[in-house]
This record gives C-alpha cells, sequence and structure tokens, in this order.
C-alpha cells in the first residue's frame, strides 16, 4: 500500500505512539525527529520486526542541537554507535554530534537529555527519563538496580534477552551520581542556600532536615527562651534513636577505594574521623562494657550471638536518630554490636546549642552516665549535654529494671513532655528493611550512598505530607483537652481534700536512700512483694508441733503425733477449694448443668467430707486448746458452706483464750497471698470473657455457633463469680484478724467492678 507521501510503501508502525497509522520509512523519521526512542515496527513480508530508529534509512543518526535536523556545517552526518537506555528498552543507535561550537560530546548529550558514561568520548548514555523512573520505582518499590536494568533488556527482546546490550555496571554508577546531583540540586546546596539563609547549619549540607522542629533561625521568633517551664514541650526538640540490625553488610574482598559521593556532608558522619573516634573510644577508661540493667545485659549478649553468623559481617547494621515528626536527622553503622560509642556518634550529630533535647534510645540508661565520653570528641559539645534529658522509649521499657530504669527514664514520667512515647523511630523500618536484602552485598560507597538516598526519599514524603499531621492533631486535641480537663476535674473533686497535699509533693525521681540502683517516684506505684502460697507452705515445712494425738482420732489409742503446719494448711486451702469448686458446678446449674456435672458434684461433696475429716485430726494436733464446738465442722446438710475453725472465724478474745495468736500470724500471711494470687486469676478470667465475648460479635454468623459461644461465656462468668467470693472472703478473713487498713487496701469486690473496655478494638484489622 503506498504512502499519502508518495515515495514510499506503508511498512511501519509505532509501537509507542497512540493509534499511529502506518506510512513509509522516512514519514516515519520525520514524525519522530523529536522522539527518537519510539520503537518502529517495520513488516518484513511475514510480521512486524521491531527496530531502532538509526536502522530505517542506511547512514541515518540521531542529529544532536538542532532539534532532530542536519547541522548545517556538516555536509554528511558523521553516525557515532552508542547504546542508549531508555525507559522502553536498550536502544543500540547512532549519534551525530554537532559541529557548530555548541559544546563537546558530554555538553551535547546532557542538552539532549542524555546522561553520558564517560566524560572522554562517551559510546554509552541513559536518558533523563529512564534515570527518574528508576529513582522513583526503586526509592518507592524497592527494586534493585539489576532487575530494573533486567526488565529494560526483556522489553527490549522478551526471547533473545542475552542477546541485549547489558549496561548494568555502568548504569550503577550513573545512577549514583544522579541521584547525588539530584539531592545538591534539591537541598539547595549547590545555590549555597545553608551559607546564604541559613549560616547555623553546615555549609554543605545535603539533609532534608524537619520544617516543623523548633529552630531559633527559622521558625522560633521573639525571645523564646523566656518560655514558662510549663510550655517547654513547645520549645524542645525531640530526638528518638534506634538500631537496625537488618540493614547489615557483608565482608568484600575488594572494593575498599569506593567512596562516598556525599563526603560526609550528609546523613552519615566523615568515615575516617568516625573510625578514629570508634579506636579512642575502645581505648578510653571513661567507657564502660557492662551495665547494672538486665534489658541491656539481653540485648548486648543478644547482638554478640547475632554477630557470629555463617557469612561473616563487616557492619551488622546501622544506628539512626530522628525528631518526634520522624525526620531522620543522622545514619552511622554499626561494628560488631550497638555500642555505647554509635549512639554517642549520632547524638553528636543533632546536638545544637540553641534548642533543649529530649534523647529516647532503648539502652539510654546504661549510656546516660557516661557522656564523658563527649569529652573525647569536642569540648564544646559537653557543655549542651546539660540540656539533653534523656528516656527510653514505652514498649522498650517493659523489659528495663522496674525500680531504676523506670523511674529516670520512663518518658511519661517526664514532667511537660507532651505525651512523646519514644517509639517513632521503628515506623521506617518497614520500609528500610526491604532495602538491607541488596545493599548487604554492595561496596561501602554505593551502599552508603543508597541508604542516603532512601532516607532523603522517606524525609522528602514526610515533607510534602506534613501539613495534614498538624492539622488532625488539631482537631484530635482539641476533643482530647476537653476530655481530659474533665476528667481530670471529676478527680479534683472526688479526691479534693488531698489535692492540695498531692500538688507540693516533688515529681523527681530520686534514689532511695543513696542507692544508684534504686530510684523512687511519685509516679509510679510500688507493689508489696507478697510471697506465694507455695512459697509459704515450703517455709513452714520445716516447722513441725509435736502434741499427744486424742484416741478419738487415732482408733481408740492415744500416741504422740508429728505433724508439719504444711499439711495443716494445705488441707484447710484443699477444704476452701473444693468448696469453691463446688459453688462453680452450682452457679452453672441454671445454665448448662449436665448430668455429668451432677456426677462430678457428687465426688466433689464426696471429697470434702474426707479433707474435713482428715483436717480435724491436724487441726486437734495444732490447735489442741480449741474445744470441740470450735473445731472444722459442717454447717448444711450438702456440706456446702461449713467453718474450718481458723483463728479468723474467732472473736479477738477466742484467739486469746486459746492462744492462737502465732496461727492467727500464719493465716494473715496465708490470706495476703491468697488475696493477691486470686486478683492476678481474677484478671485473666476477665480478659477471657472479654476476649470471648468480642470473639462472638465478630466471627459467630449462625444461631447454633451463638449459643455454643454463649454457653462458653456463661461458664467464664460463672468461674469470675466464684473468684470474687473468693476474693471477698479472704478480705473478710484478714478484717476478723485484725490486719491494718485491710479494708481500704482491698476493697469489697463485684462483678461491676470487673468491667474491662476492648483496648484493641479499634485497632483490629478487619
Amino acid at each position: 500500500m503506498p504512502c499519502p507521501c508518495g515515495g514510499g510503501t506503508k511498512l511501519v508502525q509505532c509501537q509507542d505512539c497512540q493509534e499511529y497509522v502506518l506510512s513509509c520509512r522516512e514519514c516515519w523519521i520525520a514524525s519522530h525527529l523529536n522522539n527518537p526512542w519510539h520503537w518502529a515496527r517495520v513488516w518484513n513480508g511475514s510480521f512486524f520486526v521491531r527496530s531502532d530508529i538509526s536502522a530505517l534509512r542506511e547512514n541515518f543518526a540521531i542529529q544532536l542541537g538542532h532539534s532532530g535536523k542536519p547541522c548545517p556545517t556538516l555536509d554528511q552526518p558523521k553516525p557515532v554507535k552508542f547504546t542508549v537506555t531508555h525507559s522502553n528498552g536498550v536502544h543500540g543507535t547512532c549519534l551525530s554530534f554537532c559541529n557548530c561550537g555548541q559544546g563537546s560530546r558530554v555538553q551535547q548529550l546532557m542538552r539532549a537529555r542524555l546522561f553520558p558514561a564517560s566524560l572522554l568520548e562517551p559510546e554509552t548514555a541513559f536518558t533523563f527519563t529512564v534515570l527518574r523512573e528508576y529513582d522513583i520505582h526503586s526509592l518507592q518499590a524497592k527494586i534493585p538496580a539489576y532487575d530494573y536494568l533486567l526488565s529494560l533488556r526483556r522489553l527490549t527482546d522478551n526471547v533473545h534477552t542475552h542477546r541485549v546490550n547489558d549496561p548494568y555496571q555502568i548504569f550503577m554508577l550513573v545512577a549514583r551520581i544522579w541521584r547525588y546531583l539530584k539531592t545538591r540540586i534539591r537541598t539547595g546546596e549547590i545555590f549555597n542556600i545553608n551559607e546564604v539563609h541559613f549560616p547555623h547549619r553546615p555549609a554543605h549540607s545535603l539533609i532534608l532536615y524537619c520544617p516543623v522542629c523548633p529552630d531559633p533561625a527559622i521558625n522560633m521568633v521573639g525571645e523564646w527562651w523566656k518560655t514558662p517551664d510549663r510550655y517547654r514541650h513547645l520549645i524542645m526538640m525531640y530526638s528518638v534513636c534506634d538500631g537496625n540490625m537488618k540493614l547489615n553488610q557483608f565482608h568484600k574482598n575488594s572494593g575498599s577505594d569506593d567512596k562516598s559521593l556525599f563526603q560526609g556532608n550528609s546523613y552519615f558522619p566523615p568515615l575516617e574521623p568516625y573510625k578514629e573516634f570508634l579506636i579512642t573510644v575502645k581505648k578510653s577508661p571513661l567507657v564502660a562494657t557492662s551495665s547494672d540493667c538486665g534489658h541491656v545485659k539481653v540485648i548486648n549478649k543478644q547482638m554478640h550471638q547475632s554477630s557470629k553468623t555463617s557469612i561473616p559481617l563487616r557492619k551488622v547494621g546501622v544506628a539512626t536518630t530522628a525528631c518526634n515528626h520522624v525526620f531522620i536527622q543522622a545514619v552511622t553503622d554499626m561494628y560488631g554490636a550497638e555500642r555505647f560509642s554509635t549512639v554517642f556518634e549520632i547524638t553528636l550529630q543533632q546536638i545544637t546549642a540553641t534548642s533543649f533535647l529530649t534523647s529516647s534510645h532503648m539502652m539510654q540508661c546504661a549510656t546516660s552516665h557516661r557522656i564523658s565520653i563527649f569529652d573525647l570528641r569536642s569540648l564544646s559539645i559537653y557543655a549542651h549535654i546539660a540540656y539533653v534529658e534523656r528516656g527510653v522509649p514505652d514498649m522498650h521499657m517493659r523489659g528495663h529494671n522496674e525500680n531504676n530504669c523506670q523511674e529516670q527514664y520512663s518518658l511519661p514520667y517526664h514532667w511537660c513532655n507532651a505525651h512523646v512515647h519514644g517509639e517513632a523511630i521503628e515506623q521506617p523500618w518497614v520500609e528500610f528493611n526491604q532495602v538491607g536484602g541488596y545493599t548487604r552485598q554492595m561496596k561501602d560507597g554505593h551502599r552508603e550512598d543508597t541508604l542516603i538516598s532512601h532516607v532523603n526519599d522517606w524525609n522528602f514524603k514526610k515533607l510534602v505530607n506534613i501539613y495534614h499531621t498538624p492539622a488532625h492533631q488539631l482537631k484530635t486535641a482539641r476533643v482530647m483537652y476537653q476530655d481530659s480537663r474533665n476528667e481530670l476535674e471529676q478527680l479534683s473533686h472526688a479526691h479534693k481534700d488531698n489535692v492540695a497535699a498531692w500538688s507540693r509533693i516533688d515529681r523527681t525521681p530520686r534514689p532511695l536512700n543513696g542507692s544508684s540502683k534504686t530510684w523512687i517516684s511519685v509516679y509510679h506505684r510500688y507493689q508489696a512483694r507478697v510471697p506465694s502460697v507455695r512459697s509459704l507452705l515450703i517455709n513452714w515445712a520445716r516447722e513441725k508441733s509435736s502434741v499427744l494425738t486424742p484416741s478419738i482420732f487415732n482408733n481408740g489409742r492415744e500416741s504422740e503425733a508429728e505433724i508439719t503446719l504444711e499439711a495443716y494448711w494445705l488441707k484447710a486451702i484443699e477444704a476452701e477449694n473444693l468448696r469453691s469448686d463446688i459453688s462453680e458446678v452450682i452457679g452453672g446449674r441454671c445454665y448448662t448443668l449436665t448430668e455429668k456435672d451432677e456426677d462430678a458434684l457428687i465426688i466433689l461433696r464426696e471429697r470434702l467430707t474426707a479433707v474435713l475429716d482428715e483436717f480435724r485430726v491436724l487441726q486437734a494436733v495444732v490447735t489442741p486448746g480449741l474445744p470441740p464446738r470450735l473445731l472444722a465442722e459442717s454447717c448444711s446438710a450438702d456440706q456446702d458452706m461449713f467453718k474450718l475453725g481458723l483463728p479468723s472465724d474467732l472473736t479477738p478474745e477466742e484467739r486469746i483464750k486459746y492462744d492462737l495468736s502465732a496461727v492467727a500470724e500464719q493465716e494473715c500471711r496465708l490470706r495476703e497471698s491468697q488475696i493477691t494470687a486470686t486478683i492476678l486469676s481474677l484478671k485473666h478470667t476477665c480478659n477471657r470473657l472479654l476476649s470471648l465475648q468480642t470473639q462472638r460479635e465478630r466471627n459467630v454468623d449462625t444461631e447454633k455457633q451463638r449459643t455454643r459461644a454463649g454457653k462458653g461465656i456463661l461458664r467464664i462468668m460463672v468461674t469470675r463469680d466464684v473468684e470474687i467470693a473468693a476474693y471477698n472472703e479472704y478480705r473478710r478473713a484478714l478484717i476478723s484478724l485484725g490486719v491494718k487498713d485491710a479494708g481500704k487496701i482491698y476493697p469489697p469486690l463485684t462483678a461491676a467492678d470487673t468491667f474491662k473496655k476492648d483496648t484493641h478494638g479499634k485497632r483490629h484489622l478487619r
């Protein structure tokens, strides 16, 4: 079919143009002078063959410098074979350079939006489009350069991919340089923006700073240093530190000469000074290698073991620090483990003399008292350490020493701390962990540049969306403020007699009796250590009581028996437990009592009768002064209610009369242990009840399933009621025994007091 131009036949299609009409070769070239990287599809008589524009005409070359038209100073174009990589594949093409004196080949290529692979006689180039697309794809989708280049080669020829040129090695270098130049432009360093507008920052800094954090030279006006202490959170910069063991690096046999293009002007510190600092710190007597905190000891042990992998690691990971808005501020490599010196290094990179700083790290309890290490780097920094408050993130705090670390370093205990939790640094790891799979195989400079690019991209995405967060937080804060104020007013009114005295209490944590290992705080509730029932029984097993056993309890013969106090109290506890089991079975009678439960009830009552008989024998030995009317007896025909004749069942006068002071003291200790154990068991029961109720609401659909779930819930409710009854009985015993403030320490308990909100419902992923 002839072409409308009359000069050829319609044989060529365009693979990349939308609805391109078949044309001849010359028309295709003329219509693609400004789109030379489209693939032509040429009909060979049987099928279409993909071809580059330079193959459509003999001796044709893509002319540079004249919008695709021939250079007027050249009689004939001088084709130069080039490998050009575009977003649609790898092109083997020909270029013709301008001869009008418009610059070197490198300059002409850059004007044509082609990035040359070398500065001397380049023969390989990459379009700006493919570099930008790779930059976005690798940063967002975490695609390695190898997979991206392989995809482009497959786009070129998906069958004979091995025949397509492979520019992978040179592409990695070009992509690094592209990112470095783009970073200089985006941060304004190429325009000396810091020297002109932000002289308080490093002159050649390539860091993307947080625009929200307080900075006196940018977003703080007036006499901000006179801000009242109660508003100090408004002028305080918060910093969180953490290490990531996924971003490690294997030992490499080569590449020691591979240096970062950023040269220490970005998030990573200068390499040589950092290594010298690590060597100096290792030899310094100021730095200890151990800690009193059990959590830090466990972390050190785990890191020491993780460094002994089957594949030797040169760097076990990175340590980073970020502000409270999760703008990453500094990154350092970890050699061997997450050492104190690594934390100090990233802290040094962020401390300034113009703002207060709250620093959060999981091992601050071990590093804070070693701040003398800053003397090793800079004496000018040491003066600002006094303005740094240190804390441990909330989730990490759970594993620390309760009476030391939590008092000093728990962030909720810090005054006017704006509800900072210290765990913000955990958010980027979800993204960065995907990068560790291929950066661990890179050389030093390439790995550092890649991580810097990902950090910059993270900060950039935070920057472009930063206005959403303050607006949402302000809206939420207005609601929370009113709710918190109402709750505070209610609590203040309920405890109006104590508010004035409470307000005068010092809120600063302080060491207990001058000990550095135990600290106390007004915010912390100290729980008295109550021994368990088992430990009490073990101790009483060593104490023995001998008495002449009455003949009525010894088959008519009088003899001397030796009985431990453990056996006495063990039988008493067994009788009370059997009573609770019987109450639980009877309590379920109105719900789900079956024939099997009836048989179990008969067995329990028979066992209770036997236990009561055995307990009477022991009771006659341990408390021989009690008259028969006060010994253990059944109070009903079914023996579901009875009295054991324990000191708590007697009046104070009777306990004195029958010399039961020692036994009464033992019962006090036993009841305290029992009531503590019952409270813990009741907590678990309430959690189970809430879990079953939530499960029924979310996942139960049919009536049969709902009935079955309801029976399970009713059984748990019966267990809860029995435990509440046991708690109240132990409480009654303590009050009867005259324990001081027992009624206040252990208030009466009802089922309504065990209500618990669903703390995970709003965060549940549906």
